[in-house]
C-alpha cells in the first residue's frame, strides 16, 4: 500500500463535511438530486450505489448543524425515490450517519470525535435491516462499531460503516 494511502486511513476527520450515498445508479439519482437545488457532484460509488458530494461550501453557511443539513437532504431525496439515501457527516466534535428510506423516520448513529459511541444500539440493527444487509455478519460488524474502543476515533467508525457496505 502506498504510504499516502496508509496515512490517509489513519487521519482524523478535519473540518466539517459530508456526503450522500444513494442505493441507486447515477442515472436514477441525477433527476432527484436536482431537486435539492444545491451544487452537488454525482459519481458512481460501486455496484448499485451513487455518491453525491457538495460541490462547494455554500451549504456550510447555514445555521443548522451538519448532521441536520445532510440528513435533511437524504430525507428529501428518499421521500420521492424507491431507494434509500445514507448521509455521512462529520464536524470537529462528532461524526455519524443518517439513513432515510421512503416516508419512514430516519435512523442514524453518532460518535464523538474520539470515537465514543453516542447512539442507540438498536439503530444499527434498524440500519442493517433497511438496507437489506446480512442479518448475521453485517449486524455483528455494525454492533462492534457501537462498543467502546479507545483505538477507534470517529473517522475509523465511519470507515467501518463504509467497509460493511462495501462487503454487502
Amino acid at each position: 500500500m502506498p504510504k499516502d494511502a496508509a496515512r490517509n486511513r489513519e487521519q482524523p476527520l478535519r473540518g466539517t463535511g459530508g456526503l450522500l450515498l444513494c442505493r441507486a445508479g447515477p442515472d436514477a439519482v441525477a433527476p432527484a438530486a436536482g431537486l435539492l437545488r444545491r451544487p452537488l457532484l454525482l459519481a458512481p460509488a460501486g455496484p448499485g450505489w451513487s455518491a453525491l458530494v457538495p460541490y462547494d461550501l455554500s451549504w456550510q453557511g447555514d445555521e443548522e448543524p451538519v448532521d441536520l443539513v445532510l440528513t435533511g437532504w437524504a430525507t428529501a431525496l428518499a421521500v420521492g425515490a424507491p431507494w434509500p439515501v445514507l448521509a455521512l457527516w462529520w464536524d470537529a466534535d462528532r461524526a455519524g450517519f443518517g439513513l432515510a428510506s421512503g416516508v419512514r423516520r430516519s435512523v442514524g448513529y453518532v460518535w464523538l470525535a474520539d470515537g465514543t459511541p453516542a447512539g442507540e444500539d438498536e439503530a444499527m440493527r434498524t440500519f442493517a435491516a433497511r438496507l437489506g444487509l446480512d442479518p448475521v455478519f453485517a449486524v455483528a460488524a455494525l454492533d462492534g462499531l457501537t462498543r467502546p474502543d479507545p483505538e477507534a476515533d470517529a473517522a475509523a467508525r465511519l470507515r467501518g460503516v463504509l467497509a460493511v457496505l462495501a462487503h454487502a
